[in-house]
């Protein structure tokens, strides 16, 4: 299985939703995370990586210590998929509708672009909002909440860092039009 690395931004912020359900999960212990290098084997028999996933202790435990060290037979509890500026969302949308096919209680599948994120629950519709003040992991993981700085801190940081460069960029293609320095 071949899989595409991912930039700079994406996997800052791959990391930075990582360390958070890592977080709550410490001080909650009631899990076991895992990062996007994992695979699971779903019960349709395809093999997925969500970027972040989560399963409580009881349906880890039930695994055989033999398919926890390989590809575990199973669908986690709770998966979050970050949609990569250079990816297409539908592929995306398609692979969290077949998670929660496969038994997963909770995606959330986050779109920095679009500052937005669709909400998937078994049973029930998609529900797609604008990135929330609040958003809430009830009642799949008790108590983890992603706040409102959160979203502000790991995904507006890169857009006011790029808009920067490209300001900086015109300043000084103007200044190389003119003749001028952008330096004095």
């Amino acid at each position: 299985m071949i899989m595409t690395p991912v930039g700079d931004e994406s996997g800052n912020r791959e990391a930075s939703l990582l360390g958070r359900v890592w977080f709550w999960n410490e001080n909650s212990q009631l899990g076991f995370v895992f990062s996007s290098s994992t695979i699971f084997k779903l019960p349709n028999g395809t093999q997925r990586s969500p970027d972040v996933a989560w399963i409580s202790t009881p349906r880890w435990e039930a695994l055989t210590p033999e398919q926890r060290k390989k590809f575990p037979p199973i669908a986690p509890d709770f998966v979050i998929e970050l949609c990569p500026e250079t990816d297409d969302l539908q592929p995306l949308q398609a692979k969290m509708q077949e998670y929660i096919d496969s038994g997963v209680k909770l995606g959330w599948l986050i779109n920095p672009q679009d500052q937005q994120v669709e909400i998937y629950r078994l049973g029930q519709l998609v529900a797609a909002w604008p990135l929330p003040s609040e958003l809430s992991g009830e009642p799949v993981m008790p108590g983890f909440v992603l706040k409102r700085q959160f979203w502000l801190r790991a995904f507006l940081r890169f857009s006011r860092r790029e808009n920067l460069r490209k300001a900086h960029f015109c300043v000084r293609n103007a200044h190389a039009k003119m003749g001028t320095s952008a330096y004095p």
